[in-house]
């Protein structure tokens, strides 16, 4: 369980590979407490290289809790260009238009998908074909996503969500193209 200022708090299980008692969980929470208490996920991030296995695992699933967070507390969806899509012939199933426009309209779903799928790094480009298994909403959509930003200061996500059969190459040079103008433009602005 984390507990985030402002007093949001999220909980996920942790699957061990031995268990532990409840003293040493306790004695772990209690280390990490007082060590990282109130640290941004930076400062997590760099403490996860010197230290021990469990508590690295405890670690890392806590920087991406706050990053999940982070992304979906702040999300401001902006959606473009949904008339061109419905238009491809995949789209000529009702059904699929029904879930493709549930994944678009519930933000907190698409935040959740995006921050699991991009994680905290900006940069790169990351393509989710038929939601690769994990996510059943998406089994017949591709998304390319990018984060874009100033790490540790501001981030956002953009992307292209659509039918497998897109345009892969073109779709990912423009999102990598925006994404890098995005970047600049944010760190230009907060520098400035």
């Amino acid at each position: 369980m984390l507990v985030l200022q402002g007093g949001k708090v999220q909980q996920q299980f942790l699957p061990l590979e031995a268990p532990l008692s409840q003293e040493d969980l306790s004695q772990t929470a209690g280390q990490i407490n007082a060590q990282l208490g109130g640290a941004d996920a930076e400062k997590i991030q760099q403490a996860v290289e010197a230290a021990p296995a469990f508590v690295r695992d405890v670690l890392e699933l806590v920087v991406e809790l706050m990053h999940r967070a982070d992304f979906v507390a702040t999300a401001e969806m902006v959606h473009d260009g949904l008339t061109n899509m419905l238009k491809t012939p995949e789209y000529s199933d009702p059904e699929l238009v029904s879930r493709t426009l549930r994944i678009l309209e519930e933000q907190s779903l698409l935040g959740e998908y995006l921050s699991r799928a991009l994680g905290s790094e900006v940069g790169g480009v990351q393509v989710v074909i038929g939601g690769e298994g994990d996510w059943e909403d998406l089994r017949d959509c591709s998304m390319v996503i990018a984060r874009y930003g100033a790490p540790g200061l501001a981030t956002g996500a953009l992307g292209v969500i659509g039918p497998m059969r897109m345009a892969y190459g073109r779709t990912i040079s423009a999102v990598r193209y925006v994404s890098s103008l995005m970047s600049d433009l944010v760190t230009e602005t907060l520098s400035g």
